[in-house]
This record gives C-alpha cells, sequence and structure tokens, in this order.
C-alpha cells in the first residue's frame, strides 16, 4: 500500500501515523504497546525516501482520533491531506469521531481489497489507489497463529524486529 502511494506521484510524502489506541479498539486487551508499534513502523518504513514517521498519537496517550491528529496536522502547514485506508475501513467512516467534520478536511485514497465494494456517500471525496487488491486485513492476522501470520505478509519487516527485541 505505501509502495503503491509513493509510486503513484500524487504526494510529496507519506505521513503513517501510529496509533495508541484508537475508539474502536478500545475494549481489546493485549497486542503491541504503543512504543513496539512505533518501533516496528520505524523499522519497515523509517528509511524510505518520502515517508514520514509520526507517533504523536503514541505520545498523546489514551484513545485517538483521526480528526483530531487531521488538525493538528493542517495547523502545521500539512495540505492538502489525503487520508490512505483499505476498503474495509473506508466503510465505517460513518461511524467515526466527527465524521462530517473529517470529510470536509481531507480526501480519501482507498486500497482496493479483494470482495470488499467502497461506496463513500457525499461530501466524502474519495478514489481508489491504483494498485492491485490486497487479500488481507489486521484482523487476519490477528486471528492468525505466528506462524500463520508471518506466512501472510510480504517481508521479514515485524520478524526481524522480533529477533531484534528477543
Amino acid at each position: 500500500m505505501l509502495r503503491a502511494a509513493l509510486a503513484s506521484g500524487r504526494y510529496r510524502h507519506v505521513i503513517v501515523t501510529v496509533t495508541a489506541q484508537t475508539a474502536e479498539k478500545a475494549d481489546r486487551r493485549g497486542g503491541a504497546t504503543g512504543a513496539q508499534r512505533v518501533a516496528m513502523v520505524r523499522a519497515a518504513w523509517g528509511e524510505w525516501p518520502g515517508v514520514i514517521i509520526d507517533d504523536r498519537e503514541v505520545r498523546r496517550g489514551g484513545t485517538t482520533y483521526t480528526i483530531d491528529t487531521v488538525r493538528d496536522l493542517l495547523a502545521e502547514g500539512e495540505s492538502p491531506l489525503e487520508l490512505i485506508v483499505g476498503a474495509d475501513v473506508a466503510n465505517s467512516f460513518d461511524r467515526w469521531a466527527r465524521a462530517d467534520e473529517l470529510s470536509s478536511l481531507v480526501s480519501v485514497a482507498v486500497v482496493p481489497r479483494a470482495g470488499t465494494p467502497v461506496d463513500l456517500p457525499a461530501p466524502w471525496r474519495w478514489h481508489i489507489l491504483d494498485m492491485p487488491e490486497i487479500d488481507l486485513s489486521s484482523t487476519q492476522l490477528r486471528g492468525a497463529t505466528d506462524a500463520e501470520a508471518l506466512a501472510m505478509l510480504d517481508d521479514q519487516v515485524i520478524p526481524l524486529y522480533l529477533a531484534l527485541q528477543g
């Protein structure tokens, strides 16, 4: 997804935001800590040209909302903003905090997912990112055993990170 976004020529840079805890997952226990997620993201993309790793949501702590980060980025001069999200996430925008305001501040690039049609209603401005469909979700990864999850991934970033942590 990130490789396709960078190759598209649409973006000066891509900001990868690492969340502390999303409202949708606030009731779940376990998983990586914020610091571990930041480390994994930095290991994966920290050296890529055009990629900025943003850990403000982890530093902010607690439940985080995209609208707050978008407001921060706009105040810092990052404009225009386009969210790059998977089709499943795009289809959930109606449940996001302050979705009406968010739709007025950003456009959306949707990563196509096999078997997941997208039809965002107005006022959302959106397009499908030009890339092959992805047939993998974070939900699938979380539900898999470690061995199954690693087999699903295209690269060795997470195993490398885990090896460095051991």
